[in-house]
């Protein structure tokens, strides 16, 4: 598929192989409809209790006497000593939660057989993550990383700011990246990753799109680090194709510019086939499970908004 500029893109082409600015506008209505994410997450090192928060920046609220069952660790001392009775400190959570979008757009995900591209649902699933958390009162930013270039917006509750961020996702998917293979793919995630931890601060929630291919050992050790100190959600994006077993035969496929012949006519290559993906998909929902992070997965044949509501209402129970 060649490249098309943001002023000449056919309105039939708009969410099938692109995304216009004004399409990822136009999902902020839909997005107040969207549940928005809960966090409920057990707490490590400090006792066996579930906590809506995971290292949240907690903001001193005020000093009462202390009560059965209040921790210990905030009493407060000088309200004690002054009173003679013993006093706690009240906290409560930072109400502006930071929250990241990273966004897969190389290569890989310019694809689809059936739908749309992998790209453009990952653009459109991120639009209306970002505007939820937007209009719950949160700092929205994120990472945008295309096979060439990370591109990075810091975290703010400004709307200018949230427009940037989708300004440069749709103009992500305007541009079709050179084929990329699947070794410099996992090298730019593992970067972007890399990138993402200098930046997250604790009870950051994180939403990562992608299709991750060819995830490594590296990979799987970063995202089990981000899940210690943030809400973590990967969103796994697929083709049909890539889910199900390949019909026996010769597959052509193309960008428009190049072509390429697979041979599925061996039952061997057909089981490989099958086999890597869906080894690829028990790693990650081992992972999840494991470090206690959220995974959805996401056709291009999806009406992103229906799944992603019914992932989240399901998160939130």
């Amino acid at each position: 598929m060649t490249a098309i500029s943001s002023n000449t893109l056919a309105p039939e082409l708009d969410g099938v192989v692109s995304v216009s600015l004004q399409s990822l506008i136009r999902l902020g209505g839909k997005a107040q409809h969207l549940t928005s994410p809960r966090s409920i997450i057990r707490a490590s090192l400090q006792g066996l209790h579930l906590s809506p928060f995971k290292g949240r920046g907690m903001d001193f609220a005020e000093t009462r006497p202390y009560e059965d069952g209040d921790d210990v660790r905030n009493l407060d001392w000088r309200v004690t000593a002054r009173s003679g009775k013993l006093h706690t400190k009240l906290f409560q959570e930072e109400r502006e939660r930071p929250v990241l979008l990273c966004v897969d757009l190389q290569p890989p995900m310019f694809f689809a057989t059936r739908g749309v591209f992998k790209s453009v649902i990952a653009a459109q699933a991120a639009a209306l993550l970002a505007w939820n958390a937007w209009k719950a009162g949160d700092r929205v930013g994120g990472l945008i990383f295309d096979g060439e270039t990370i591109h990075e917006v810091r975290p703010l509750r400004n709307r200018s700011r949230l427009l940037h961020l989708l300004k440069m996702i749709s103009e992500a998917t305007l541009h079709h990246p050179r084929v990329q293979t699947p070794q410099a793919g996992t090298q730019q995630l593992s970067e972007a990753l890399s990138n993402l931890r200098r930046v997250v601060t604790p009870g950051s929630r994180i939403f990562l799109l992608s299709d991750f291919h060819g995830i490594d050992a590296v990979v799987r050790k970063q995202l089990a680090v981000l899940a210690r100190r943030s809400d973590l959600y990967l969103l796994m994006i697929s083709d049909p194709m890539e889910q199900q077993f390949p019909a026996a035969g010769q597959w052509r496929v193309t960008d428009s510019k190049r072509f390429l012949q697979l041979d599925f006519s061996r039952k061997k290559a057909r089981i490989d086939y099958q086999e890597q993906s869906a080894s690829r998909v028990e790693k990650l929902q081992q992972l999840a499970h494991k470090h206690h992070f959220s995974l959805i997965r996401l056709s291009t044949q999806d009406d992103i908004f229906l799944t992603l509501q019914q992932h989240l209402a399901e998160r939130n129970r």
